[in-house]
Order: structure tokens, then sequence, then C-alpha cells
């Protein structure tokens, strides 16, 4: 950091993502993977930052493909394609990138409707709260519908009813019933043991 303020002084500095919004620095040569357009507008805000070499200096900025990707969607990284083909020039300011952004980003996920601080009664129970690589949720067997109803009726804990399945062996959202609570899935009975878990296909 302290080097970075020195403009008379060459620095490399190899980051994670934790310089797209908490360091203050000011690059003359930006190399960055792509990335989700959102990303990639506040990594360029590390280029040319305070405008030290003058408002007729800029910054050179370089992107490259990921190996893979993942953490991102190959969609995000459609968009970031196309994003970059419309902004790449010999000069781009502020608001071209802004009207970019708005053009290329990806829209927010709509919610389902599915809270589970208001739907699990008095006993609201934990769930993530970021996407992650781990395709499980935490589900009811159809064995145990009628006890998982009587207790939502009689405002009583179901935790002791609740596994953890992957998503891809829940029933599909139009196949289970209505009163379920969104959140949790319903799985098969006959998929799962109590010692092992779920029993998938290959075993």
């Amino acid at each position: 950091m302290d080097g970075f303020r020195d403009p008379a002084r060459a620095v490399v500095a190899i980051t994670t993502q934790v310089c797209e919004m908490s360091l203050d620095i000011d690059a003359d040569l930006l190399i960055s993977e792509l990335a989700p357009v959102p990303a990639l507008v506040q990594r360029f805000g590390r280029a040319n930052r305070h405008r030290a070499r003058g408002n007729d200096f800029r910054a050179t900025i370089v992107t490259y493909a990921p190996a893979a990707a993942v953490p991102y969607t190959r969609e995000d990284l459609g968009a970031a394609r196309a994003f970059l083909a419309e902004v790449s020039g010999e000069a781009v300011s502020q608001r071209d990138l802004a009207e970019a952004l708005e053009r290329h980003a990806p829209g927010e996920p709509a919610a389902d409707g599915s809270a589970r601080l208001l739907e699990s009664g008095y006993y609201a129970i934990p769930g993530p709260f970021r996407d992650d690589n781990d395709h499980t949720q935490p589900a009811v067997l159809d064995g145990d519908l009628t006890d998982l109803r009587a207790r939502i009726n009689a405002r009583r804990p179901y935790d002791g009813l609740l596994v953890p399945m992957p998503m891809r062996a829940t029933l599909p959202m139009d196949e289970r019933p209505g009163w379920v609570p969104r959140y949790l899935g319903v799985a098969s009975s006959v998929r799962y043991h109590p010692h092992l878990g779920f029993l998938c296909d290959e075993l």
C-alpha cells in the first residue's frame, strides 16, 4: 500500500478479490481474470484511480479467461465478454462503464416468496444465506409428512424430522404438497437410510 502511494516507484501487487472494494490503490496497469460485470467494474476502479499522472494519462487494463467458470456461471462470463466488447477502446469514461454495466449486468434473482423466519412458526430453523457448491437442502421424508403437518399445525418444533438431502433427490415443487414450507425439500423414504443417509444410484 505504501509503495502504491509513491508514483515514482515501480510496484507489483498480486491480490485476491479484496482489491475490488477494500484497497485504495492507483494502478497504471491492471490485469484481471474475467469475472461478472459488477466485479469487473469494481476492479477497473483501481486503475488510474487518483489521476496522479494527469487528466491525459490512460491506464491499461488487460483481462484473460479463467480455466473454469466456477465460482461464477457461464452466463456471468458471457455477459462479461459482451460488456468488454462494448467498452474496449482507447479511452473509456466512468459514464461509459456505468451505462454498459446497466445493459450487461445480470438481473438480481427474484425471490420465491419463501421466508424461513415467517414460515417456521415459533421454531425458525437455520439455513444458508449465500450460494455455494454444496447442493443440499434440509428435507423431510415423505413417510414423515403426516407427522410434519401435525407439528406445524400444533406450532411444535420439527427439527428432528429434517435430514440433509441432495437437491436432485427431492421432489419438484409441483409434485409435493403445497402446505410444506418452500425451503424444505420432500424426499422418498425408500432412498434414505438412517445410518448411511441418502442412497444414490451407484449404491
